[in-house]
């Protein structure tokens, strides 16, 4: 009798260990799907206007990716709250989440959404009107854009620093050489409108500094 009850006090735990690890795998599918329903839902709010209704939802699917051991969806909801923060002013709790979003892209090797996070941490700066430093966190940009072969990202941002370089640091020679860097990989990649934006920012560096070139 008593073999009995061990082997059936064995079978209840082998039992318990193969519901458990069920559990595991399908809960983690579920909590996934529903993080995503709540990032796009943010994603929604955000879009008409309705940030605290947008951030409650990023936080709430944030949650869920976490348990879910979802890191993609982690740094999504990271980067859309320093969105927000950003919007609200609260720069330094929008860089806290854009270094934990660039970490978490960069190991997942998310080429696309490392630079996408890495520009919003350049555009705290900016907005914070500490323009030296968003030069700055744009030369790391620009670095990681060239390395993942990112032309046209490389080309967005050489434009984007030569016109912080002309409008805020009183340095047209290096404005222009950033514009011309800018111009010549938009031409390359077939981007007319592009290279007009930049040239129309030429024309505008040049009538301001024409003796400065």
């Amino acid at each position: 009798m008593k073999r009995i009850y061990a082997r059936c006090g064995r079978l209840w735990v082998v039992l318990g260990i193969v519901c458990i690890t069920f559990y595991a795998c399908t809960a983690a599918p579920v909590l996934q799907r529903n993080a995503e329903r709540l990032y796009y839902q943010g994603q929604t709010l955000l879009a008409r206007g309705n940030s605290q209704g947008a951030y409650e939802k990023f936080t709430a699917s944030m949650g869920l990716a976490e348990r879910a051991g979802y890191r993609a969806g982690i740094a999504h909801n990271l980067n859309e709250m320093a969105i927000i923060h950003t919007q609200r002013g609260d720069y330094e709790a929008a860089r806290t989440a854009l270094n934990r979003a660039v970490s978490i892209y960069t190991d997942l090797d998310l080429k696309p959404e490392v630079s996408k996070a890495s520009n919003n941490l350049a555009l705290t700066y900016f907005k914070e009107n500490r323009f030296q430093e968003a030069i700055d966190q744009y030369e790391l940009l620009l670095g990681w854009d060239r390395q993942s072969g990112n032309r046209l990202g490389e080309a967005i941002v050489l434009n984007q620093m030569g016109w912080i370089c002309a409008n805020f640091l009183n340095e047209p020679r290096r404005a222009y050489a950033l514009y011309s860097q800018a111009r010549d990989i938009f031409a390359e990649l077939g981007k007319p409108s592009h290279v007009q934006v930049v040239e129309n920012n030429i024309d505008t560096l040049l009538k301001q500094f024409a003796p400065e070139r």
